[in-house]
């Protein structure tokens, strides 16, 4: 096995995110098909990962890949809706 790339225990969330999910998120919005697969071993950090962590005491929430997900997925309809505004509204047809 071979690995493209390795991140170090100081790698944060956003770098990851970038480097290996960013394109793989825009490529589904353009009709691609990806399946994302998390493997390692116990505690190894996959959970906090993906799903990030909640702000416990005095710490601050840490954002997973699932939020930096939906932040490029919602780009699309925030830039529908604005359009919609500044033409007036909108109607939603079945």
């Amino acid at each position: 096995m071979s690995y493209l790339q390795i991140f170090g225990p100081d790698a944060g969330q956003k770098l990851f995110f970038d480097e290996t999910m960013k394109q793989v998120v825009k490529d589904v919005l353009n009709g691609q098909h990806w399946l994302v697969y998390t493997y390692g071993i116990t505690n190894s950090g996959k959970t906090h990962t993906i799903q990030g962590k909640k702000s416990t005491g005095c710490q601050q929430p840490v954002e997973g890949v699932v939020c930096f997900c939906m932040s490029i997925l919602s780009l699309p309809l925030l830039f529908l809706l604005q359009a919609a505004t500044k033409m007036g509204g909108f109607c939603l047809a079945p």
